[in-house]
């Protein structure tokens, strides 16, 4: 059933949605700022760093979460049996598939930087790869859009291997301990808000507990991703690769 503007779902939705969009703008601005500072005391010149993959992880969160409001607000008012129609899963391909690159960015950057090239940057191929599938395999019923969803879920394992990176480094990097394990518990908490809106986990939830089940969920995934994305930020000053 579908949510339509004139509803008051649907105003809390788009609010919660703003304020979400809103709180990663602001961090994206944060993170520029840094990097500029950074570029000051370098001499001008731009570092590659771990700051500087997190800004544009946040650039590719605020771009992604500007394309599901197209997607939830205007094409399928969050009605489940139009996610499948075209354009729709269009839009969601892509804005999925920019986050995942988002993420996969940090990896790569992390194993070069903190790890020294340990893993070759093969870590961040398997969520470059999940996304590829995501954008390539067709969309023809519903079945085969809760399939994509799976593996929208799946590539939340780009957050697991960061999350196991920073244990890592947090184990073997004594002056970054600290810091590595706030930014392994925040990436725990978006990671975990992330799953909760995911269309797989959605469906069941609304066939136990009823469709009211949405606001309270998507309640509950503002409040996650948001502190989990202040966490990372927060510690990223401290965090030197």
């Amino acid at each position: 059933m579908p949510i339509l503007p004139e509803s008051f779902e649907y105003t809390i939705f788009l609010t919660l949605t703003i304020i979400l969009l809103c709180v990663k703008v602001i961090l994206a601005v944060y993170l520029f700022i840094e990097i500029l500072e950074r570029k000051r005391r370098e001499g001008g010149k731009l570092k590659i760093d771990f700051v500087f993959s997190i800004f544009i992880f946040m650039v590719c969160l605020t771009i992604s979460r500007l394309i599901y409001m197209i997607f939830d607000f205007h094409l399928t008012y969050f009605d489940p049996d139009t996610y499948f129609l075209p354009p729709n899963y269009i839009f969601w391909k892509i804005a999925i598939a920019i986050s995942i690159i988002g993420f996969a960015f940090i990896i790569y950057i992390i194993d070069k930087k903190a790890l020294h090239f340990k893993f070759k940057g093969i870590l961040s191929y398997f969520p470059i790869a999940i996304a590829i599938i995501i954008c390539l395999w067709p969309i023809n019923t519903p079945s085969d859009f809760n399939f994509i969803s799976l593996l929208g879920i799946i590539s939340i394992a780009s957050g697991l291997l960061l999350i196991v990176l920073f244990i890592y480094i947090a184990i073997t990097i004594q002056p970054l301990r600290k810091t590595s394990l706030i930014i392994t518990f925040g990436f725990m908490v978006y990671a975990f808000g992330a799953v909760l809106i995911n269309e797989f986990v959605l469906e069941p939830s609304r066939a136990i507990f009823g469709p009211q089940i949405h606001i309270l969920t998507y309640f509950i995934y503002l409040i996650l991703k948001i502190l989990g994305l202040v966490l990372i930020s927060y510690s990223i000053k401290k965090f030197i690769v």
